[in-house]
């Protein structure tokens, strides 16, 4: 046994049972390994490498399995970094094996040696470079624990010595354990005193994210908003959720500063349950980078890394309560005639719905309400693109279960290697591309910025000349696609899509 089939045995060890790579020269003792092993880990090729950094955020969120990225070099973790810092934000644990050189070839600088750990430290919340077999079983199991317990990116460097290296029999025969430490709660405030402000009548808003968007949870907190003087906002980017109509509803807290402070409370108490202090996401001028105003008491109550369950249910029996009551009534509203009640109509229970829609569909979260009860995935971080790689990953974990991809046509152009893939893998994803033909949300920042509109601003946010044909691009890569221009044409094409076996790629330019 070398270096590298000890890696691929210690992953199977602590239950690894996923990698996606798109490697190179300096992984193929990794390469080997994985594919004389068989079915222990089961290994997906991509097409670029920020197709399998996202591919692994949509696997845990979706299964709450860690997957395995291995990337070539500095190069190759560089293009995954985007979605690797997406994963950071949505607490997503991540294990990413990053090929090295031959210590002794790397001295003599090569073109693609590069700071591997500069740019790990960017995006991770675990880096070390595994410096021979000995540490092999150690470096991966404390890099998993570390994912898992901090919530986000670990990254080992892996040189070509330890792949090729040979292991003592004492190593080849020791077995990983999987042993996560709970992660230590962050809070200013207990149970006790919270249910003494709720129970004086507050008013008390429960802004709520993280692992804390559960459904007993926010049942819970349902009961609370009935009876007392409590509301409930939902942090702007849920990383996961269920949705629909059984469920409680509650407004998520809007993207640009202005339309978020007519939401935030002027005075009273504001607590953290699992989300952070809502800040925006960019400067603005005229507009304070913290959105809560100082008159404003702030409780941490929920660290992000909790799911708030215990607390939430502790909190309901203080206040009188014994038990979270049943939802009285499911939701009955019908869906409105738009794009969002389109695709929201066509959800199934058990469906899984990837929302990187952006401004093309405003109106989708609170359309989904309305549909059958699914799993929501957020689009966390910023670092666009994502989506369809997160729906790639969420298939993998949920392959009976449809995905819809609801991607924005700019961000989609970050990823749209991951269709490949879907169709190599034949793999039940239905993505939604919404085709405006511009970085529309650029020109609502420049409207907000007060900046002049001319023909040369324009061109920067326009996606024309030439348009896109995402039918075109589809195919090429081996998925159905079709063209809706109206909404009964997206109707019956979201139905088709529905219906058709593998991926099914439905553009739309309303």
């Amino acid at each position: 046994m070398n270096g590298a089939e000890l890696i691929v045995k210690t992953l199977g060890d602590l239950d690894v049972d996923l990698c996606v790579t798109n490697p190179g020269t300096t992984e193929l003792p990794l390469v080997d390994a994985l594919c004389k092993t068989g079915s222990i880990v089961r290994v997906v090729l991509v097409l670029q490498e920020g197709v399998a950094t996202g591919a692994a955020d949509g696997y845990f969120r979706v299964g709450g399995r860690v997957g395995c990225v291995l990337l070539h070099l500095g190069p190759g973790l560089m293009n995954g970094a985007s979605f690797l810092h997406d994963a950071r934000r949505a607490r997503t644990p991540v294990l990413v094996l990053v090929g090295q050189h031959l210590l002794s070839h790397l001295s003599f600088d090569p073109p693609l040696a590069s700071d591997i750990e500069a740019v790990a430290r960017s995006v991770a919340v675990h880096y070390k470079e595994i410096k021979s077999v000995d540490d092999v079983v150690p470096d991966i199991s404390e890099a998993l624990e570390m994912a898992v317990t901090r919530g986000g990116p670990s990254i080992l460097s892996v040189p070509q010595d330890v792949q090729l290296a040979m292991v003592p029999e004492r190593l080849a025969t020791m077995q990983s354990t999987e042993e996560h430490r709970s992660s230590v709660a962050s809070r200013d405030i207990d149970v006790k005193g919270l249910a003494s402000i709720i129970s004086v009548g507050g008013p008390v808003t429960f802004f709520v994210g993280g692992r804390s968007l559960d459904p007993d949870v926010l049942a819970a907190l349902d009961v609370l908003s009935r009876r007392f003087s409590v509301t409930v906002l939902i942090e702007t980017f849920p990383s996961k959720m269920r949705l629909g109509r059984t469920y409680p509803f509650f407004e998520k807290l809007p993207y640009f500063p202005q339309a978020a402070k007519k939401l935030l409370p002027s005075s009273g108490h504001f607590v953290l349950y699992g989300a952070l202090d809502p800040v925006s996401f960019f400067a603005y001028d005229g507009t304070r980078s913290r959105l809560l105003d100082d008159a404003v008491r702030v409780h941490s109550a929920v660290d992000p890394m909790e799911d708030g369950k215990g607390f939430a249910s502790q909190l309901l029996s203080l206040l009188g309560s014994d038990g979270v009551e049943q939802i009285e009534t499911v939701r009955t509203e019908g869906f409105s005639e738009t794009l969002g009640g389109a695709i929201a109509s066509v959800v199934g229970n058990g469906d899984v719905l990837v929302d990187e829609g952006r401004t093309g569909v405003p109106d989708l979260f609170v359309e989904l309400s309305k549909a059958e009860p699914h799993l929501y995935l957020g689009h966390n971080g910023g670092a666009i693109g994502e989506g369809m790689p997160l729906a790639l990953g969420a298939a993998l974990a949920s392959p009976d279960s449809t995905v819809w991809a609801i991607q924005a046509d700019g961000g989609g152009m970050y990823s749209p290697q991951a269709l490949w893939t879907m169709a190599r893998e034949n793999l039940p994803i239905k993505v939604v591309v919404i085709s405006n033909r511009s970085y529309r949300i650029l020109e609502i920042e420049m409207r907000n910025a007060k900046m002049e509109q001319n023909d040369e601003s324009r061109r920067l946010t326009s996606l024309t000349d030439p348009s896109i044909d995402w039918r075109l691009l589809a195919r090429s890569m081996g998925v159905t696609a079709q063209l809706c221009t109206t909404t009964d044409d997206l109707k019956r094409a979201l139905d088709t899509a529905r219906d058709t076996e593998g991926p099914y790629l439905v553009e739309v330019t309303l």
